[in-house]
């Protein structure tokens, strides 16, 4: 386990930085999708359909209370799946 401080001390002090989990090769992000969305990734593993926009801005969250709150605990339009991605 390592402390917060020595966490954010080891953090790079310039750029871009994404707090998520994560392993050495994957980064786990949450994201809230309707229920065609969420169907065709779940059936097809990767993004795309009939629904999918990939033009659109999409917001991901690094953690799963806030993608649930920020959907109002799936219970917004569109926004009643949540998925791991």
């Amino acid at each position: 386990m390592i402390k917060y401080n020595d966490y954010l001390n080891s953090l790079p002090p310039v750029g871009n930085i994404i707090f998520a989990q994560q392993t050495e090769t994957q980064m786990l992000v949450y994201q809230a999708f309707n229920h065609h969305i969420a169907n065709f990734v779940l059936e097809n593993q990767s993004f795309g359909g009939s629904h999918y926009r990939f033009s659109r801005m999409s917001w991901i969250k690094t953690n799963f209370l806030w993608i649930i709150y920020r959907c109002s605990w799936a219970k917004k339009i569109n926004q009643e799946r949540v998925l791991g991605i």
